[in-house]
């Protein structure tokens, strides 16, 4: 599905879209009964205002490593059970965003030719987040 993405049409301005004034904000814009149409703002909690004011004492601030191992060690499984093979990880430049490029990450299962189980063959072109399932399974997201 992500290959199918037509990101020029993603990327461009539609100036129908980008000429329109929105409404200003009123709960009568809500109709549906099943949303909460109040704006009712909850006080802070106790703490709350020292947060906004000055954040948090030694923030465990996030960092980007070096990836030294590119091969995914461990069996990962689609979410249709195949198993997925070859699976790496391959860095970008900096510049770069992982976009349609027509790599099949999709996991569809091929028949193995001793006829019992199924595999597949993928490479990831960026990050893949692998989360572990049913029986031990790994599904990649």
């Amino acid at each position: 599905q992500f290959n199918k993405l037509d990101i020029e049409s993603l990327q461009s301005s539609n100036s129908t879209a980008t000429s329109l004034t929105p409404p200003a904000c009123n709960s009568s814009l809500i109709s549906s009964p099943n949303f909460y149409n109040r704006f009712d703002v909850p006080s802070l909690p106790p703490g709350g205002q020292d947060l906004i004011n000055n954040g948090i004492e030694n923030p465990n601030n996030g960092r980007l490593v070096e990836i030294t191992q590119r091969n995914v060690p461990m069996t990962i499984y689609s979410s249709n059970g195949a198993e997925i093979k070859g699976l790496s990880i391959s860095p970008l430049p900096n510049d770069q965003s992982n976009t349609p490029g027509g790599q099949d990450t999709s996991g569809g299962a091929t028949p193995s030719s001793s006829g019992g189980s199924t595999s597949t063959s993928a490479t990831a072109a960026a990050t893949t987040t692998a989360k572990e399932g049913l029986a031990g399974r790994t599904e990649v997201k």
